[in-house]
């Protein structure tokens, strides 16, 4: 690694460290996850004040010591800082920031996460999704993103198409009602399967006009994203806490 590295990115974890310092999780657009040190961020009127926040989204200039990363500046495009004005916008914004930094890799690119967090974050800020909505937009845009996009087109066990007798997380998907019979499945109606196909279909910029959703639908895929990238599941606990998650 480079002396010097510069890159787009975005504070999704922070945590104290010493009198003055921060540790953070710093989700870039080119390098994944990276975990960084913020020096003296803590003290009266430090420059790196504002680029130590959650949210903290700009042009970071990392320097490398030895294989440990810590920020030498940062020019902020925006803070995001009204999500933690409001509960539940705090809520969701948060929960996608701890799901992406449990799964991003160091050092490779994860352009479509990136890309995805900062529309969501936008939108949750500008009142174009509501905290629900946003959660059921990331848990479905992150699961195709990593690779367990779920089957909604024939049944993800024999592949029979046209009969849905049900939705079944472990398997991936849809199941036919022959197959029904055989695994543990979840009622999904006919609606549900065209907000997920949608959302599926639909770029990131363009989520804002996300049909209506219902709280069976946002539960179901929260499920599915859970145990699908075995995202431990107390990182939903605060989602519960607050109402968001029922």
């Amino acid at each position: 690694m480079e002396k010097e590295l510069k890159t787009l990115g975005l504070i999704i974890r922070t945590s104290d460290y010493k009198e003055n310092d921060k540790i953070a999780t710093v989700l870039t657009k080119d390098f994944g996850r990276l975990d960084v040190s913020i020096r003296g961020c803590k003290k009266q009127g430090a420059k790196l004040q504002g680029a130590s926040s959650l949210f903290c989204y700009g042009d970071f200039l990392l320097y490398n010591a030895g294989g440990r990363l810590s920020v030498n500046s940062c020019d902020i495009k925006h803070s995001f800082y009204d999500l933690s004005e409001d509960v539940e916008k705090f809520g969701a914004a948060t929960f996608a920031c701890e799901v992406a930094a449990d799964i991003a890799t160091p050092m490779e690119s994860h352009g479509a996460l990136f890309a995805l967090i900062i529309n969501l974050l936008s939108f949750l800020e500008k009142n174009v999704l509501s905290p629900k909505e946003a959660l059921f937009c990331f848990s479905i845009k992150i699961c195709d993103i990593f690779g367990v996009r779920p089957i909604l087109t024939e049944c993800s066990m024999c592949g029979e198409e046209n009969k849905v007798g049900g939705f079944s997380i472990a398997q991936g998907g849809i199941v036919c009602s022959s197959c029904s019979k055989m695994e543990r499945v979840n009622p999904i109606k006919q609606e549900h399967l065209n907000n997920i196909l949608w959302v599926l279909g639909t770029k990131n910029s363009g989520l804002y006009e996300l049909p209506e959703i219902d709280d069976y639908s946002l539960r179901l895929m929260m499920k599915y994203m859970m145990v699908n990238l075995s995202i431990n599941n107390n990182r939903m606990t605060f989602l519960k806490k607050i109402g968001l998650i029922k």
